[in-house]
């Protein structure tokens, strides 16, 4: 609980973001299961919610749907969660909180390099700490 509270902190400290403001959220994730069920929990909370299964169609849901926040999947098919994180920061800037879902560590090779993400939640997602870090 202890990473999960430093998390949020980090989060909650992070200059010029006013996360409490974001309503819209796009969830990437392959795994339909996990993408639906996240997604329905988001709406069930009054989050205006997208949700796409690749990198490629989050990038096209994404010019339509202009979300203030991206929850993406590291191993997605066709560009992987990094490359389409690169890619949302080019279309939306820094105003788009973008968090990484992975089944990698910090310290795993993956996620080390520079992030053009805000944050990431190792899976399984602690729901609780996500939704205290949107509302």
């Amino acid at each position: 609980m202890n990473g999960d509270k430093a998390q949020l902190d980090s989060l909650s400290n992070r200059a010029g973001t006013s996360i409490g403001l974001k309503r819209r959220i796009l969830v990437v994730d392959d795994n339909k299961d996990i993408a639906l069920s996240t997604s329905w929990l988001l709406k069930l909370q009054g989050f205006e919610v997208e949700t796409s299964y690749d990198g490629l169609d989050a990038l096209q849901v994404a010019a339509r749907f202009r979300p203030d926040v991206a929850l993406l999947d590291v191993g997605l098919p066709g560009i992987d969660g990094h490359e389409l994180s690169d890619r949302l920061r080019e279309q939306f800037g820094d105003e788009l909180l973008v968090i990484l879902v992975t089944a990698y560590s910090c310290n795993d090779q993956p996620i080390a390099r520079k992030p053009a993400f805000d944050h990431y939640f190792v899976k399984p997602l602690d729901f609780s700490v996500l939704l205290q870090l949107l509302s």
